[in-house]
């Protein structure tokens, strides 16, 4: 393994899963040893830097873009090819999206706990003290009274997304606008589908081509789906999309009978996945509440 040339994915969750998508592709694993470098911090497991060995040695950096960057930078050999990525996300399908301030981290199983993405609409009920029955009622039932504008999203989006990569190798967003509703690209808001995935990793593979031109000849999408299946590395969870927003999207493979899985594996339709977060939040706050 010595003779392998050293490639390094730096970034999140995303990265991770190209870098598990690199190491098992067949091409990939006969040209470079690669290694996952995570830029955020982990409620569970230790945030480790690359062992500066193998940052000495690094031929290809495959570097997300993010304020901090790879932060043994300074460490890699001067000959390193970088090839700059961005995060990909789409606040397009879920505009409610926001942190769940009423799920509970349950480590080891589940760090990031059951419900990790909360929805504004159902935060600001819960907030409220309304009942668990009154709130799925209200987002079940009256649309009109808290829906936004999501012509303007679709501006705010395009414009946040294509500024995101300015400055990366690889371009996504035009990709993204293009194809979100004739395909499903997105299982949540920040974990990609194998077919957007799939189009990230071969970018990267051809932008890595200066340091290694063999690395093209990957086939990423036989890759993903030998080894990772139709859910891909990051379809652990779905989350349901509104629809209304499917609806305004003319969202062709939308399928409002899908089963949407959670993070402890439970399969439920679009109403008893609200109903069963909401029950889980209710139970949260009663239990958080002061004496």
């Amino acid at each position: 393994m010595t003779h392998l040339k050293t490639l390094i994915v730096y970034g999140d969750c995303q990265a991770e899963a190209t870098a598990r998508v690199l190491e098992k592709d067949p091409v990939v694993s006969k040209r470079a040893r690669v290694i996952y470098s995570r830029s955020y911090e982990h409620p569970v497991e230790q945030r480790q830097d690359v062992d500066p060995a193998d940052v000495s040695r690094c031929a290809i950096l495959c570097e997300q873009h993010d304020p901090a960057g790879f932060r043994q930078r300074d460490q890699l050999p001067a000959g390193c090819h970088i090839v700059k990525f961005p995060a990909l996300d789409c606040n397009l399908l879920w505009p409610f999206s926001c942190p769940n301030p009423y799920n509970e981290p349950e480590p080891p199983v589940f760090p990031f706990g059951r419900f990790p993405y909360g929805d504004r609409v159902i935060v600001e009920a819960l907030d409220k003290g309304l009942p668990a029955e009154e709130i799925l009622d209200y987002y079940l039932h009256h649309y009109q009274e808290y829906k936004i504008d999501l012509d303007h999203l679709l501006r705010l989006e395009t414009a946040r997304i294509r500024n995101r990569e300015a400055t990366c190798h690889v371009k996504m967003a035009d990709g993204i606008l293009e194809r979100f509703t004739t395909e499903r690209l997105f299982w949540a808001i920040n974990h990609p589908t194998n077919a957007l995935l799939e189009e990230l990793i071969e970018q990267l593979l051809y932008y890595c081509g200066p340091a290694d031109p063999q690395l093209v000849d990957a086939d990423a999408g036989a890759t993903l789906s030998a080894y990772f299946g139709p859910q891909g590395p990051l379809g652990a969870a779905s989350i349901p999309i509104h629809p209304e927003v499917a609806k305004h999207f003319g969202l062709g493979w939308y399928d409002p009978d899908q089963l949407f899985r959670t993070w402890d594996g439970t399969m439920y339709s679009y109403q008893q996945y609200f109903a069963a977060m909401i029950d889980r939040a209710v139970a949260f706050r009663a239990m958080r509440r002061p004496a």
